[in-house]
């Protein structure tokens, strides 16, 4: 197999923010091309079904067939992003409110994590303390930390290359 260049940790850490929540596709890294791409699950099934099965509809690519062959057949080519349950958001979420110094939003904020609708309510709670910025350029980071360590596990060579927003200053009363 040929080595791959160093990869970007942006391209991996953008991939693994737009991951769907859903279990029906998988985010690989081509270890030969550095590429990064789906896997749908169905794909996946049809090809454990049977190996020789192939795209039915025109918008299904060959490409990804292939590569669920490879990967069923235990291809060491293709390695799996980590997925939402390696990334644990709500544990994310429960760090940055716990690095906030205004007791009155950390309190907001535990409360919004907790119960049905945790995500959402987080949500409305940064935008109504005009905090999305550092909440984004928190979760970046805790996805970056993610990504690094898969990277080093799987010695894979990358190239740190992930831009922050700055975030406004605090504004003065």
């Amino acid at each position: 197999m040929g080595r791959m260049k160093p990869i970007s940790l942006k391209m991996v850490v953008e991939e693994m923010e737009c991951m769907p929540d859903e279990e029906y596709m998988t985010m690989y890294l081509d270890m030969e091309t550095g590429e990064i791409f789906p896997v749908r699950a169905e794909v996946m099934s049809a090809v454990e079904d049977d190996p020789e099965s192939g795209p039915e509809l025109t918008w299904e690519s060959d490409e990804e067939y292939a590569a669920a062959r490879a990967i069923s057949e235990g291809s060491e080519r293709y390695l799996s992003l980590p997925s939402k349950f390696d990334i644990h958001e709500w544990d994310i979420m429960r760090q940055f409110t716990e690095s906030l110094d205004d007791d009155r939003i950390v309190e907001e904020l535990n409360f919004a994590i907790h119960g049905r609708g945790a995500f959402r309510h987080f949500k409305n709670t940064i935008h109504h303390h005009g905090i999305e910025k550092q909440w984004y350029n928190f979760r970046t980071e805790a996805f970056a930390e993610i990504a690094r360590d898969w990277l080093r596990e799987n010695k894979i060579l990358f190239i740190e290359d992930l831009f922050r927003e700055p975030e406004a200053p605090p504004e003065s009363t």
